[in-house]
């Protein structure tokens, strides 16, 4: 299968069609794409779409999404250098967004943001907000992974009805 094509299909399974499992996961495991793979298995096993949760750590940067058939929702921190001593090796983590990548728009006149990595190249409606990161980069830290999931579920549901 050509590229294009795998990701097309991988679209479609995300956005729901779970008639697609058991291809998907035939594709993934001859691609080497295990975490699809276990999303396939998972998917099966459930009879129903589950979220995923992944993080990415990029150029002082953490990401985390959790996806589901909907879009995905999102939780991002910057690492910034201490200024106040260009001497210093200290960094303070900062929440950067709390946000939301749609394949359909949310409200009226919003407008799509092109194709999104996260939704696999699927056109985008975005939106997000600066001041809740900062709201709730304590309680992740407080909390860790576990809590951050549970967040993340909650705003899944906020969001997107589910």
């Amino acid at each position: 299968m050509e590229k294009e094509a795998y990701q097309r299909l991988i679209r479609e399974f995300r956005r729901g069609d779970l008639t697609l499992c058991k291809r998907v996961l035939d594709e993934a495991l001859r691609h080497g794409d295990y975490d699809l793979a276990q999303e396939a298995l998972d998917a099966m096993k459930n009879g129903k779409k589950t979220l995923v949760m992944k993080t990415e750590y990029q150029r002082g940067r953490v990401l985390t999404y959790l996806r589901g058939p909907k879009g995905a929702v999102q939780f991002m921190a910057m690492v910034h250098p201490n200024l106040e001593d260009e001497y210093s090796r200290d960094f303070r983590m900062v929440g950067a967004d709390v946000g939301y990548h749609s394949f359909t728009p949310m409200y009226e006149g919003m407008e799509s943001m092109g194709s999104c990595e996260i939704l696999d190249g699927a056109e985008c409606y975005y939106d997000g907000s600066g001041l809740r990161a900062t709201e709730v980069l304590p309680k992740i830290i407080e909390g860790g992974e576990e809590w951050l999931r549970e967040f993340l579920e909650e705003e899944y549901r906020m969001t997107f009805g589910e």
